[in-house]
């Protein structure tokens, strides 16, 4: 789909349509307003575009719900950019971290999510939130975007992200807070991890991004190392974990100058976007003392209504900083190879799945638990979770009963849990 310089009225028109059709079948859609037109004429890219805004509005409705919202939604330049955006409860995370900048520029707008939520944090907008994209109509649409969300005064820069610096850079021109999200694919289409190697290259180019900004937020893949992240920028002040409903989304690094030891902060946000944090120092994310769980304590526990089980979140799973999360609360390691806590007594803010055991499930209990309903979860036992289910004759379970397989104390035995999720 081509659209050379598109104007409001077209987007305007495009955005009509859009919301008087879409509810409707967009296959059925598309063959009869297209059927009859010639494949490069002036309608048959209007009406292309003005479908995929339909299709995107239902694609992303859970990702995006406020650029997809039935009152005032945006415009996708393409299915594509809804895909390579930003999650919306990561853009507010990222908004929340803007921290009394009165400037910002966005070096890899894209669909402009995460400079949307960051630009109405800015109190000065206008030539003081400036957003560059390289693409013509991801700008184009971004800038009518910004116009409807009323952020009309920010800059829409439609060019390199690297020139644009170094123009800033020769005009003596700097911000508060630079944010970016490298472009992680090569030319072929593969997957790139290492921040050098992404594009804009921030590692390469920090001395000119310091020149222009007092401080940076950037964006990584979640299977950088926090180790690798922390060795390969400098001026690192604070590398986030951040996981959105139990998976791990992106490594975000913050720059700034004279920022002292480096904190490394695990970021779970929840469906209902409850945030929880949990930060240690970088120096600690190898701490050697790791409390254990004493096993033969878990009857008496158990009999008392007082023993729970803790399932660290993918983001603390990533940081593995078992020394220091079994120093900082009370909880110990249930064995050396499985990732599980225990504690005798209820801890809300825990980062992750949070359990109360009800009884340990021997020979006997396995004969009563057959054919009920338990979501099975199998931590460095010998059994794989579904070969338990599918042995003890389980249904999954839609509420919050949990049969956990896992290894205790420091012979790792094997033992099973009946559970429920508090």
């Amino acid at each position: 789909m081509m659209i050379d310089n598109p104007t409001d009225d077209f987007f305007d028109r495009a955005l009509k349509f859009a919301l008087d059709n879409r509810n409707e079948n967009t296959v059925s859609l598309r063959l009869k307003v297209m059927s009859k037109l010639a494949p490069d004429s002036e309608e048959r890219t209007f009406y292309d575009f003005a479908l995929t805004q339909i299709e995107a509005w239902r694609k992303y409705a859970s990702k995006l719900p406020s650029l997809t919202a039935s009152s005032t939604p945006s415009l996708f330049p393409t299915l594509l950019a809804g895909e390579q955006a930003s999650h919306e409860q990561i853009a507010r995370f990222h908004a929340s971290l803007v921290d009394n900048a009165d400037s910002l520029i966005d070096l890899t707008a894209g669909l402009g999510v995460d400079f949307r939520f960051m630009a109405m944090e800015v109190p000065a907008k206008g030539d003081r939130c400036m957003a560059v994209e390289m693409d013509p109509l991801k700008a184009r649409v971004l800038k009518y975007n910004l116009q409807r969300a009323g952020v009309s005064e920010a800059r829409v820069i439609n060019g390199e992200s690297i020139d644009f610096l170094k123009t800033l850079q020769a005009e003596g021109v700097t911000v508060d807070l630079l944010f970016a999200d490298p472009a992680r694919r090569d030319s072929e289409g593969g997957r790139l991890f290492d921040p050098a190697a992404c594009s804009p290259d921030l590692v390469g180019n920090a001395e000119l991004m310091f020149d222009v900004a007092r401080r940076a937020l950037i964006k990584n893949s979640p299977m950088l190392d926090v180790s690798r992240a922390l060795e390969i920028y400098p001026d690192v002040s604070r590398v986030y974990v951040v996981g959105v409903r139990n998976e791990c989304k992106e490594v975000l690094v913050e720059l700034s100058r004279d920022c002292g030891t480096p904190r490394v902060t695990a970021v779970d946000i929840l469906s209902d976007g409850t945030i929880r944090h949990f930060s240690i120092d970088a120096d600690r994310l190898h701490e050697g003392a790791i409390r254990y769980f004493d096993a033969d304590s878990m009857t008496s526990l158990i009999d008392a209504g007082s023993l729970y089980l803790y399932e660290p979140s993918p983001s603390i799973m990533k940081i593995a900083p078992w020394g220091a999360l079994s120093a900082e609360m009370p909880v110990a390691k249930c064995s050396t190879n499985c990732h599980l806590f225990f504690s005798s007594e209820f801890i809300p803010d825990f980062p992750g799945r949070r359990l109360k055991v009800n009884r340990p499930v021997g020979n006997k209990e396995r004969k009563s638990l057959k054919g009920e309903r338990r979501n099975v979860v199998s931590r460095n036992h010998p059994d794989r979770a579904d070969t338990i289910a599918s042995r003890l004759r389980l249904k999954p379970s839609t509420a919050s009963d949990y049969l956990y397989a896992l290894t205790v104390g420091r012979d790792e035995k094997p033992l099973l849990l009946d559970c429920t999720e508090l």
